[in-house]
């Protein structure tokens, strides 16, 4: 299996993936992209399925708007400002890869529009010395250059 397969997670993407550029920009550059729009199904699916790279929004719903129980507006507040941190927290930390005997951590690029200079130096800290913690908004191609640095496709026969 090619090493090539990333977790997309970003809330803000149109309904059809297909109409999203960086969607588009990294399914044309090679890459098996999977999208997921909140911190929970993020979760879930970094628990049971193996991603070569993750792109992570940081401000992220907890949940989908059609889950079945209501949370409180105040709740949803601190919780999206928190999910995506925590989730790169624990890929960070190998919980995903630990639970399914994997030995390694997972690559993580950040794009997100985080509010605050505390929270820029915790994700700086947690993605490591690597440019691959970028600002909203950036241009796509610029997100395309920190993917391939933190993982490069395979060379062809």
């Amino acid at each position: 299996m090619p090493e090539n397969k990333i977790l997309f997670v970003e809330d803000d993407l149109d309904e059809d993936p297909e109409d999203s550029a960086g969607y588009r920009l990294l399914r044309e550059a090679g890459y098996d992209v999977t999208i997921v729009r909140s911190g929970m199904e993020a979760f879930r699916k970094l628990q049971f399925e193996a991603f070569h790279l993750v792109l992570l929004d940081i401000m992220l719903p907890p949940r989908q708007p059609d889950d079945e129980e209501p949370l409180a507006s105040e709740l949803v507040g601190v919780l999206r400002l928190n999910m995506g941190l925590k989730i790169l927290e624990l890929i960070k930390e190998g919980f995903f890869e630990k639970a399914r005997g994997i030995p390694r951590t997972v690559p993580v690029v950040v794009v997100s529009a985080v509010p605050g200079m505390e929270r820029w130096k915790i994700i700086r800290s947690l993605v490591g010395k690597r440019e691959w913690a970028l600002r909203k908004p950036k241009e796509t191609f610029e997100v395309l250059d920190a993917v391939r640095q933190a993982l490069p496709l395979p060379k062809k026969d």
